[in-house]
C-alpha cells in the first residue's frame, strides 16, 4: 500500500518487532469462546485464584513487590522495582515512604480492576508473539513455526509441540481460536 508518494524518501520504518515474547493474558471474550469450545470453567477459576494470590504476595515483602512490578510491566519506564530493590539493599523498606507504598498499591489496584472488569488473567507458560503468514508455503495447514528467545541462554529455542492453542486479538468467534502443531522447519 502506498500512502504517500515521495521522491527523496526510500526508507522503511519498523514500529515494532517480536524480539522478546510477551506474557499471555486471557480476557472475558476469549474465556467465553474457550468455554463454548468445551474448556472446563475450573481451569479459569484456578488461574484467577493464582492471579489474586500473586497480588497478595506482592505486598508481603520488598523483594516480592519488586518481582511483581517487573512482571507487571507497568512501572518499567520509571524503574520502580529497581528503586525498591536498591532501598532494600541499604536497609530502607519502601513501605516507610508513603508515596512509594501508594505507588505499589496503585499498581495492585490497577491489576485487580483489570481482573474484575476485563477478566485479564495471566496464563503461565504461555506467550504473546507476533504472527506472520508463511509466504513460502513450507508449513502445512495446522502447523506453526515458533522460535523463542531463551532469556537465560540468549539463544533462540524452537518450540516443537502438539496441540498448541493459538488465537488472534481480538478473539470474537470460535474460529479465532485453533489447536495447531508447533514444528521445526
Amino acid at each position: 500500500m502506498i500512502k504517500f508518494r515521495a521522491e527523496t524518501d526510500h526508507n522503511i520504518e519498523v514500529c515494532g518487532a517480536g524480539i522478546h515474547s510477551l506474557p499471555c493474558y486471557l480476557n472475558a471474550p476469549l474465556i467465553k469462546i474457550l468455554e463454548d469450545l468445551g474448556a472446563p470453567r475450573d481451569v479459569f477459576l484456578e488461574l484467577q485464584r493464582a492471579e489474586v494470590e500473586s497480588l497478595r504476595q506482592a505486598v508481603r515483602s520488598p523483594q516480592q513487590a519488586a518481582i511483581f512490578l517487573d512482571q507487571a510491566h507497568i512501572t518499567k519506564s520509571t524503574r520502580l522495582s529497581w528503586l525498591i530493590t536498591l532501598l532494600q539493599s541499604i536497609g530502607i523498606n519502601y513501605n516507610q515512604d508513603r508515596f512509594l507504598k501508594r505507588a505499589v498499591e496503585l499498581v495492585i489496584l490497577m491489576k485487580l480492576r483489570d481482573l474484575k472488569y476485563k477478566a485479564r488473567i495471566l496464563v503461565p507458560e504461555a506467550v504473546t508473539l507476533y504472527g506472520i503468514m508463511d509466504e513460502t508455503g513450507y508449513l502445512k495447514e495446522g502447523e506453526i513455526f515458533v522460535p523463542i528467545l531463551n532469556e537465560e541462554t540468549k539463544r533462540r529455542d524452537i518450540l516443537i509441540q502438539k496441540n498448541v492453542l493459538i488465537t488472534r486479538p481480538p478473539a470474537l468467534h470460535p474460529g479465532d481460536v485453533q489447536l495447531v502443531n508447533a514444528v521445526n522447519v
